[in-house]
């Protein structure tokens, strides 16, 4: 149904078709029946030799009408993949999707329930690719986002969400050093608003493994505020109070540079980073 559905919306197919049927149409009534005298209504309908022929002009023209049809949907598929790869400059990429291609399909001979799954997983990258969006675990978030103090232009404006063990301690050295770095051989500076809430539990960045989050005292986040801006070389901190925003989803862990680059953590409701997602797409830039 969606095959004789997408064929009748084609203008390509569509245009073509009628055209021929008129052109069908004309060859059956000025095809020159030769006879002498007035010809019958049944001679007319029924003459062999102009209805054969008119068959197979009929074909002919179906023929080309399916003809231009497919040749205008290879063209727009040659478009789509000249475009693509106009933009794939990058090899690293290209072969990374050439391997997800590759990888795919050795998956998909084990078993239908294992295609199910891979169909749904590609959908959902496919809808975020769609929405500009890129996602990260919680391990490589931060790596990466140290990246992005090295390509600033203006300014990073972050916030900081409960607990500051995450990029802050002792395992955050790349993260820490890339905010030093940005300010100190670069020039540029890093606004962070720290988002606390009395009545949340979190670790401290001087936190070691085993300890348990605890809460903290306007007092005592602020002291932990003052110790990781004076580390970092911040040029402007500021402690929000957040205890009024009930909706977890209303509090945003975000990072924004040169109004051009959008990174957010995806928070648990403890309000600890489970993962993270990117994204260069306006919409959330303005949102921002």
């Amino acid at each position: 149904m969606n095959f004789f559905t997408d064929i009748l919306s084609d203008p390509y197919f569509v245009w073509p078709l009628i055209i021929s049927g008129i052109l069908t149409i004309a060859f059956v009534i000025f095809y020159p029946l030769i006879k002498v005298g007035k010809l019958s209504v049944k001679e007319m309908l029924f003459n062999r030799q102009r209805n054969f022929w008119a068959f197979v002009v009929l074909i002919l023209q179906l023929f080309m009408v399916f003809t231009i049809t497919y040749s205008h949907k290879t063209m727009t598929r040659i478009d789509i993949v000249s475009d693509v790869f106009t933009v794939l400059k990058d090899e690293d990429l290209e072969e990374s999707f050439r391997r997800i291609y590759v990888e795919y399909n050795k998956q998909l001979p084990y078993s239908t329930d294992m295609r199910d799954w891979l169909y749904t997983s590609l959908r959902l990258w496919i809808n975020d690719m769609e929405e500009g969006i890129y996602r990260l675990d919680r391990d490589n978030m931060s790596m990466e986002l140290a990246k992005k103090y090295q390509t600033v232009e203006e300014c990073i404006i972050v916030t900081n969400v409960g607990s500051t063990n995450f990029f802050f301690g002792p395992n955050s050295d790349t993260y820490k050093q890339a905010n030093i770095d940005i300010f100190k051989k670069l020039g540029f500076p890093v606004i962070r608003f720290y988002l606390w809430n009395p009545e949340k539990q979190i670790l401290a960045s001087d936190s070691k493994p085993g300890d348990m989050p605890r809460t903290y005292t306007a007092e005592e986040f602020k002291v932990e505020v003052e110790k990781i801006h004076d580390e970092l070389k911040t040029v402007y901190s500021v402690i929000i109070d957040y205890t009024q925003i009930k909706d977890v989803q209303g509090i945003l862990d975000i990072l924004v540079k040169d109004y051009s680059f959008y990174a957010r953590s995806e928070l648990t409701p403890q309000l600890d980073q489970k993962s993270g997602y990117a994204t260069a797409n306006p919409k959330y830039l303005r949102y921002a």
